[in-house]
């Protein structure tokens, strides 16, 4: 049995709901206003979620808008090397403070 926690991450606050056989098995949100960063409430809502002794936990997330970053890249040539693409997108991050600002590989 697969046990799946999902996360909502928005700018005030972080949701999570733990999922067992398709029913809630237990749901937190907690706001976040400064006194903590998004990530120590996070790691704090992953304590205090319920562990099974023998079934693995997957998580998703989804983060909103807030926590995003989107930018264009134009005027690139059509039949461009993939790799040089990637380490285009990869150059275009503004402003990178750790690895959450990693970018996936480019999918055409």
């Amino acid at each position: 049995m697969t046990t799946i926690l999902g996360l909502a991450i928005s700018s005030d606050r972080v949701s999570a709901v733990l999922m067992s056989r398709g029913s809630e098995k237990w749901s937190e949100v907690r706001a976040c206003d400064g006194s903590a960063s998004r990530g120590d409430v996070i790691a704090q809502l992953l304590n205090e979620c319920p562990r099974g002794r023998w079934f693995k936990r997957r998580v998703i997330a989804a983060i909103g808008p807030s926590g995003v970053q989107v930018r264009r890249i134009t005027d690139l040539p059509p039949s461009m090397d993939r790799k040089a693409l990637d380490a285009i997108v990869r150059e275009a991050v503004t402003d990178p403070v750790g690895p959450e600002y990693l970018t996936p590989a480019v999918r055409s």
